[in-house]
């Protein structure tokens, strides 16, 4: 197997890393009060206020790609997992790589609410807030150029030309301070709004859209530019006058009994993850819309439409092949033993001038812009008996750099008591008839607890998992107030005046 060092770098940058949102399934949860972040026009039904336990009011975390299973990589024999990166392992290199589309493709991502709370007012208008510790990461590889590096087969039938485009990374570690608005308007529409503040604290950034690769055995030719991107108060990267780029970290000094420095360390504050380094914007929005008797609702949402720009300690690395890099394994012969070619590439990557192809800008002022995973969720649901019992059609359109995927989901929604909502859920597109959703929220006087998977998988196989690429799990604790009484209550009081 051969591991270039260039390639090696390249690839284990893009694969460092998936969509953030609450999970789908919470979509029709009516008396969910944190589903307002799937359409800023949700209002509460039931209760008036929301408060959410600090840290614990909305949890989720959201994983995935676009290719592999875990079984593609795994597999459990006699109670031990063995992999396809052992030393002798049970899973040919060839078949994993097979199973790659054109761009492999994947994402992760986490969201932590610190704060949170809303209250209706009148019963027709929704205020609330909400402060979140957001994480966004995405990544892409085209699968040619995987697969030039991990192919096992002769090196010498090994040729080909790879465009980078699509090879990209996004790091994002950022504060969400969001502002929300909904009204009903009459007793059929009501609409909503929501308007973020991002605080950007730690930022990595990869684009290669102009940078192409020629390969061949024993030489490759690059040629074109490309960026890379980094926001992060303790690096500092600087050229080396050996051609060659230094990342200095911020270090502190170890002094003996006598005072006297006798090493270094890492002075790395946690606190240093959350310093403001970029600022930026976004909107939600959202409406629904009641037919048949309020029997039928429609609604659609527009979510998270904005940026975060990097000003403070930015920097960046350019790759500048414009003129063409070469890169040439002279004393290579076709019928040397593998082993002995892949020692001659790293030798003569040991000494290439790597200068003239990158180098760190020294420019002040440096800035650069990242924008959020847009989101167009459009959903239709029919009620029966009395809104206990529902079915419901959504439809997810997700909109990254280089990145769209459309899903389009079905739900059953059992509501037979305001204090649960159970939600079962099956998407056409990834589903593949293994995989399902399942939500259950449960109000227990003033405490509102609930827990949400998307992609939940049905078929396994030797102890894991089959056809599922990912999962999306949100899960929180709050408090609610205000209780409204139930329409078979008001009735019977009614009644009972009457």
């Amino acid at each position: 197997m051969k591991r270039f060092s260039l390639s090696i770098i390249i690839l284990a940058t893009s694969l460092l890393a998936a969509f953030a949102q609450d999970a789908s399934v919470l979509y029709f949860a009516k008396h969910n009060p944190v589903r307002h972040n799937l359409n800023p026009a949700f209002m509460p039904e039931g209760y008036k206020v929301y408060v959410g336990v600090p840290g614990l009011s909305n949890i989720d975390v959201n994983v995935g790609n676009n290719s592999y299973v875990l079984s593609d990589f795994c597999k459990i024999k006699n109670g031990d997992i063995y992999s396809v990166f052992d030393n002798d392992p049970i899973i040919e290199i060839n078949s994993v790589l097979s199973e790659a589309r054109n761009t492999v493709k994947a994402n992760a991502s986490t969201s932590l609410n610190i704060l949170n709370f809303g209250f209706t007012i009148k019963d027709i208008h929704f205020i609330n807030f909400g402060v979140s510790l957001k994480t966004d990461i995405s990544a892409s590889v085209p699968s040619p150029w995987i697969k030039y590096m991990f192919d096992t087969e002769d090196l010498t039938k090994l040729s080909g030309s790879f465009d980078l485009s699509r090879t990209t990374t996004d790091v994002n570690l950022y504060s969400e301070f969001a502002l929300g608005f909904a009204d009903k308007l009459d007793e059929r529409l009501t609409v909503g709004a929501k308007f973020k503040y991002l605080m950007g604290h730690v930022s990595a950034h990869m684009d290669l859209s102009n940078l192409k690769v020629q390969m061949d055995y024993n030489e490759w030719i690059l040629k074109g530019r490309g960026d890379m991107y980094v926001s992060w108060p303790v690096l500092k990267i600087e050229n080396m006058d050996n051609g060659q780029l230094y990342f200095d970290i911020t270090q502190k000094e170890i002094k003996n009994e006598k005072g006297e420095v006798v090493d270094y360390e890492y002075d790395i504050d946690p606190k240093d993850f959350f310093k403001p380094q970029g600022h930026g914007f976004a909107v939600d929005l959202g409406a629904t819309y009641k037919l048949f008797d309020n029997r039928l609702t429609l609604s659609a949402s527009l979510l998270d439409w904005g940026f975060i720009n990097w000003s403070k300690s930015a920097q960046r690395i350019v790759l500048d092949a414009d003129a063409g890099f070469k890169f040439e394994a002279a004393n290579m012969q076709e019928d040397d033993d593998p082993i002995d070619m892949i020692n001659l590439l790293l030798d003569e990557f040991n000494r290439v001038e790597f200068n003239k192809f990158y180098y760190a800008d020294t420019s002040k002022n440096i800035s650069y812009s990242t924008n959020l995973t847009k989101k167009l969720f459009i959903g239709g649901e029919y009620s029966f008996l009395d809104d206990k019992i529902s079915v419901g059609l959504l439809s997810k359109l997700y909109m990254g750099r280089y990145r769209t995927r459309e899903e389009f989901s079905l739900y059953g929604n059992f509501r037979p008591h305001r204090f649960v909502d159970l939600s079962v859920g099956y998407d056409f597109v990834t589903g593949a008839a293994h995989n399902i959703a399942i939500g259950a929220n449960f109000n227990l006087g003033p405490i509102n607890l609930f827990v949400a998977v998307d992609q939940v998988p049905l078929k396994w196989k030797g102890g894991l998992p089959v056809h599922t690429m990912g999962t999306h799990v949100s899960t929180g604790m709050n408090l609610l107030f205000g209780w409204t009484k139930g329409k078979q209550q008001q009735q019977e009081e009614r009644n009972d005046e009457e």
